[in-house]
C-alpha cells in the first residue's frame, strides 16, 4: 500500500494545479494521469472570466474589465462554480473572486517560470490577441511568444508555403478587418509575406515545429523572415510553431537575433528590431503541447509523484474516500490518501461519459445541468438549432459547495474529503464561456489548498 497526503486524478491544467497547490502545503502528492488531457489542445490563451452578456455586435471595449465580467456572472449565472466560490466572500463576491484569481495566476506565473515558460497578461484586464481563425479573441493571457493586445505600428502576416493553415494574404485581411470592427484598434493596413521552409512542399503545424525544433532550425527561420521583409516592420505575426526552446539553447543558437531574455523565448527579435510574435493556434496546437510540457516539468520539480495510468477500484470510509488501484506496468498498486482532487476532465477527457444516461466515469457521482440533476435524457434535449449557441449539454457536470466538493441533489456533500475541480465541474460551458484553463486554474489551485486544509 502506497500512502499519500492528496491524490490528484486527472493531468491536465486543473489536475496540474491542484497537486502544485497541495505541494505548496508541504504535502506528499500523488497524480494519475491516463493521457495528455484537453490542455493539449489550447490555442495558447488562458482565459479568467470572459462576460456573460457579450453578442455579435457589442464593441469588444465593454468587456475588458475582469471584474465587471465576474459580477456579471455571478449575477446571471448561480450555479457557475464562480459564483459558487464567491459565496466564501458574500460581502464583496466579485473581490473576493479578484483576489482568489490574482493569487492563483501569479502562482501560476512563478511555477511555469521556474519551467521555462513565460507568461504575458494581467487578471485583471482583458486584451484581444489574432488566432489563426482570422479573428482577434479577447483573453487575459497567453504565452510569452505569442501576440497580445494590437501591435503598435507596421504590421505583417508571414505564412510558410505549404502550411495546412489559411493563406498569409486572407490572414492579413481577415485580422485587420475584425479589429477594426471590434473597437480595439484603427484598422491599420496588416501586409503579407510567405517562407519557404527547406526539406518538402507540404507542412503540418506539427512538422514545421519539429523543423524549427532541429540544431540551427529556428535560426534558419528567423534568418528566411529576416530575407523576407528586412526592416519594413514593427511586428511580423507568425502561424504557432515555435517548439520550446530552453534559454541555454537561444543563448547558443540565436546569439544576436534575439533580445535577452529571462524566460523560454520571452520575445524574438531580427537583428533590425522587429517583433516576432504567433497567433493563437487551432488543434492540433503546439502552444497547447508546450503549456502540458511546461506543466509536467513543474510538477517534477515540485515533487509530485505521477502514476501514467487510470485510477480504479475506489475504496469508501463512511463519508470519505480512502484508497484506489492503479495497473502500473502490468502490476496492481493500491494507494491511500487522507485528501482526493477529482480533475478528470468532461467528455474529450473521458471524466464524463454519456451513453443512455449521463455518468461521471470514476466515482459515479451525480451530475447536474442548470441545477437540476441530469441522468437519463435525450441528448438533442440539451442542443440548440444554431451550431454556435451556447448548449446546454456542455454544462453539464457535478455541482459543488463553496469547498469544491461534490454535493447531491440536496446539497449534501457526498465525500468529505473529496474536491473537484476544471471541467468536470457543471454549470459553465468550458467552450464558450469565456474562462476556460483560467477557470481550470483558479478552481485546481482552490482545490488542492483545500485538500490541505481537510488533512491539518
Amino acid at each position: 500500500m502506497l500512502k499519500c497526503d492528496v491524490a490528484v486524478i486527472g493531468g491536465g491544467m486543473a489536475g496540474a494545479m491542484a497537486a502544485l497547490g497541495a505541494g505548496r502545503g508541504g504535502k506528499k502528492v500523488i497524480l494519475f494521469t491516463k493521457g495528455a488531457g484537453a490542455t493539449t489542445l489550447s490555442s495558447g490563451a488562458i482565459d479568467v472570466c470572459g462576460s456573460p452578456i457579450s453578442a455579435p455586435g457589442v464593441p469588444l471595449s465593454r468587456f475588458l474589465s475582469v471584474r465587471e465580467n465576474l459580477f456579471e456572472t455571478i449575477a446571471r449565472m448561480p450555479h457557475h462554480p464562480y459564483s459558487v466560490l464567491a459565496l466564501n466572500n458574500p460581502d464583496d463576491p466579485a473581490g473576493g473572486m479578484m483576489a482568489m484569481i490574482e493569487e492563483t495566476m501569479g502562482f501560476l506565473r512563478e511555477k511555469l517560470r521556474v519551467a521555462g515558460m513565460g507568461l504575458l497578461g494581467d487578471a485583471s484586464r482583458q486584451k484581444p490577441a489574432p488566432t489563426m481563425l482570422g479573428t482577434w479573441k479577447l483573453t487575459s493571457f497567453v504565452q510569452a511568444t505569442q501576440q497580445l493586445g494590437a501591435p503598435e505600428g507596421k504590421t505583417a502576416v508571414a505564412g510558410i508555403i505549404g502550411l495546412s493553415a489559411p493563406d498569409a494574404g486572407s490572414l492579413a485581411s481577415s485580422l485587420q478587418a475584425t479589429l477594426a470592427a471590434t473597437g480595439l484598434g484603427g484598422g491599420d493596413r496588416i501586409e503579407h509575406f510567405e517562407v519557404e521552409l527547406g526539406g518538402r512542399k507540404t507542412w503540418t503545424m506539427e512538422e514545421a515545429c519539429l523543423e524549427l525544433a532541429r540544431p540551427g532550425g529556428l535560426k534558419a527561420f528567423l534568418g528566411l523572415l529576416e530575407e523576407a521583409a528586412g526592416n519594413r516592420y514593427r511586428t511580423i505575426l507568425i502561424p504557432p510553431v515555435l517548439p520550446p526552446v530552453s534559454t541555454d539553447v537561444i543563448a547558443v543558437d540565436l546569439k544576436a537575433a534575439h533580445s535577452a531574455v529571462a524566460d523560454q523565448m520571452k520575445e524574438l527579435r531580427l537583428p533590425g528590431g522587429t517583433i516576432i510574435k504567433e497567433m493563437l493556434a487551432t488543434p492540433p496546437s503546439t502552444p497547447g503541447r508546450r503549456l502540458k510540457d511546461a506543466l509536467d516539468t513543474a510538477l517534477e520539480s515540485a515533487g509530485v509523484e505521477v502514476f501514467r495510468a487510470s485510477a480504479s477500484g475506489f475504496e469508501r470510509n463512511r463519508k470519505a474516500l480512502a484508497s484506489c488501484s492503479v495497473e502500473v506496468n502490468g502490476a496492481t498498486r493500491h494507494i491511500q490518501a487522507d485528501a482526493w482532487v477529482l480533475a478528470s476532465g468532461k467528455f474529450i477527457a473521458g471524466g464524463l461519459k454519456k451513453d443512455r444516461a449521463f455518468s461521471e466515469a470514476n466515482l459515479n457521482l451525480p451530475l447536474f445541468c442548470d441545477g437540476r440533476q441530469v441522468d437519463e435524457i435525450f441528448t438533442q434535449r440539451l442542443l440548440r438549432r444554431n451550431v454556435l449557441a451556447d448548449h446546454p449539454v456542455f454544462g453539464v457536470g457535478l455541482m459543488t459547495d463553496r469547498r469544491l466538493r461534490p454535493i447531491d441533489q440536496d446539497g449534501k456533500v457526498i465525500l468529505e474529503n473529496l474536491f473537484a475541480a476544471g471541467s468536470v465541474l457543471g454549470g459553465y460551458n468550458y467552450h464558450t464561456g469565456g474562462c476556460g484553463l483560467g477557470l481550470c486554474c483558479l478552481t485546481g489551485y482552490r482545490a488542492g489548498r483545500e485538500a490541505c486544509v481537510e488533512i491539518l
